[in-house]
């Protein structure tokens, strides 16, 4: 969470699309209906409120007259496509501003601009190839391809880059509607209605062992506590940033904890079979890592074990040995050095994951008001509404239910939420850019991830010049604005970790740096593209053949 709403370039903003899709779900009607009796009317209930279409065509179709394909939207896909039509309104205003302002390019230009976004794959491709080939930007990369004037000022570029990024982003938006809510057939609907009809059994039980209606409101209450830890802004009095560290997050989940414990204890006291099913499939899962041992304890292959080396891979381990001696001896001696180095890296990597782990454990509550604010209530309370919680201390039977809350104080609540959120939304273009300044928190996997990210190559600036790396200062800063335009956040590039080096050329990357977060090994990927190339297919395969249970 604090990876993906902190740390990265688009984490408010991402932030702010969990919140407008937070406010359209109607946890009201969903709660009331989980407490139907019945269970199969509940579930039934359930399906109809999120999949439902309303339209002439599934009117014909309930009745018996027409058997077509439901037109319209269900309420999932409104949710989404309201979402994201907000951000085309914004994206489509800032677009016709660039188009009516006095520098503006000329009209072929903005339309051989505009139809870049429409090109089929391999032609985008094909451009974007030319551009880094060339050295030259994307903007100067489409202008010549179409035979147009491609000699432009510094301005002038730099308002295409903009008008560009802006037709993207619509167009982005458009093929997710497209895809998820106006497709025919309807995938998605079907998809999440197959997922119901598999976990039907389960449903059933959990319905009987636990209060689902209770259970939902516990997570709404946490949903609103992490929006409100996650959003960065600056204090009024003391002009700082307020950005929640990786220990705020943790004491987030510790203040809900309770109600997760609540949760598996209804589980596991009223229903064994149902705790039997997860229990059978999590001993199940775990053999699959079962490290063999030798009957020597000092045997050289049970320490590399322990280490993560020869046998830690589990019932995959002998395989994976058989794909390697299947290589000729040149391929084998040629990624054996890579496979030694990279399984290195993996275990720096994973220590640094661990030790901040046990740092981030220890983490004491923040002292920072506003955000110790959201965690006043937690010692008191399992929910995060600074009330009473609607759990008794000791887990319900199956039948009973939530006591209702008094009259209008839900509502009362709801109100208070929306004032202080127009208070905010008002204050925001008047209150100075929050500057983000944190450290990473413990996940070997979210390194690796970032690795990828920061290796994909950017378009530069400037009409000439090679692409720039994601990871670079400005690109970085330039990803990190709103849909209006608007600029978010501010990256504090100049601080790093303390197991963190810089250069002076952020856009080259150091390799002995390569486990921190935020630097990408675009030299050790060329490497291990030989290892890829040489058991890339029989991996595949081997996968393929031990994940299949049919």
């Amino acid at each position: 969470m604090h990876y993906t709403l902190i740390l990265s370039p688009k984490g408010q903003y991402l932030l702010k699309l969990i919140e407008n899709a937070n406010k359209l779900v109607p946890y009201m009607v969903l709660k009331q209906t989980l407490k139907i009796g019945n269970v199969a009317s509940m579930i039934n209930a359930v399906v109809k409120i999120g999949l439902a279409k309303m339209s002439v065509a599934s009117v014909t179709n309930w009745i018996g007259l027409t058997q077509k394909q439901d037109e319209g939207m269900n309420l999932m896909q409104t949710i989404i496509s309201t979402v994201l039509n907000w951000d085309i309104k914004e994206l489509e205003s800032r677009a016709a501003k660039l188009e009516r302002e006095r520098a503006q390019l000329g009209k072929d230009q903005l339309r051989i601009l505009k139809e870049y976004t429409h090109k089929p794959q391999s032609e985008q491709d094909r451009i974007r190839k030319h551009s880094q080939t060339r050295s030259i930007s994307i903007v100067t990369a489409i202008l010549r391809d179409s035979r147009t004037e491609s000699e432009l000022t510094d301005i002038h570029h730099r308002k295409a880059l903009e008008y560009l990024a802006i037709h993207l982003s619509i167009r982005d938006r458009k093929q997710l509607i497209q895809c998820l809510c106006k497709a025919t057939p309807d995938h998605l609907t079907v998809s999440v209605r197959e997922v119901i009809d598999a976990y039907e059994p389960v449903i059933r039980r959990m319905h009987k062992a636990v209060d689902l209606s209770a259970t939902l409101s516990d997570f709404e209450y946490f949903l609103k506590d992490l929006i409100k830890l996650s959003k960065i802004h600056t204090d009024k009095q003391t002009g700082k940033s307020i950005v929640p560290t990786v220990g705020d997050f943790v004491q987030l989940l510790r203040k809900h904890q309770r109600a997760s414990h609540v949760f598996l204890h209804q589980c596991c006291k009223n229903d064994k079979e149902l705790t039997g099913w997860y229990l059978d499939w999590a001993k199940q899962a775990a053999e699959q890592f079962k490290q063999e041992e030798e009957t020597n304890p000092n045997s050289q292959q049970q320490h590399d074990t322990a280490r993560g080396g020869a046998g830690a891979a589990g019932k995959l381990t002998q395989p994976l040995q058989q794909l390697f001696v299947s290589l000729d001896q040149e391929t084998q001696s040629r990624i054996l050095p890579v496979l030694d180095s990279h399984s290195a890296f993996l275990d720096e990597m994973h220590a640094q994951s661990t030790a901040r782990l046990a740092e981030v454990l220890k983490s004491p509550p923040s002292k920072n008001p506003a955000i110790a604010k959201i965690f006043a209530t937690s010692n008191g309370n399992g929910n995060g509404n600074g009330k009473s919680s609607s759990r008794p201390n000791t887990p319900r039977p199956p039948s009973s239910r939530a006591p209702s809350p008094p009259p209008g104080q839900n509502d009362t609540d709801d109100i208070n939420d929306n004032d202080n959120d127009n208070d905010n939304d008002n204050s925001e273009n008047s209150s100075p850019i929050p500057t983000v300044s944190s450290s990473p928190g413990p996940g070997a996997f979210l390194a690796r991830w970032q690795s990828l990210l920061d290796a994909t190559p950017i378009t530069p600036v400037t009409q000439t010049g090679p692409p720039k790396a994601a990871s670079s200062p400005e690109v970085v800063q330039a990803s990190a604005t709103d849909v209006d335009g608007r600029k978010l956040v501010d990256f504090d590039t100049t601080t790093t970790d303390t197991n963190t080096s810089t250069t002076a050329d952020t856009d080259t990357v150091d390799v002995n740096v390569d486990v921190q977060i935020g630097l990408g090994p675009r030299e050790q990927q060329k490497q291990l593209k030989l290892v890829i190339d040489a058991l890339g297919s029989s991996f595949r395969k081997l996968l393929a053949e031990r994940g299949c249970y049919w």
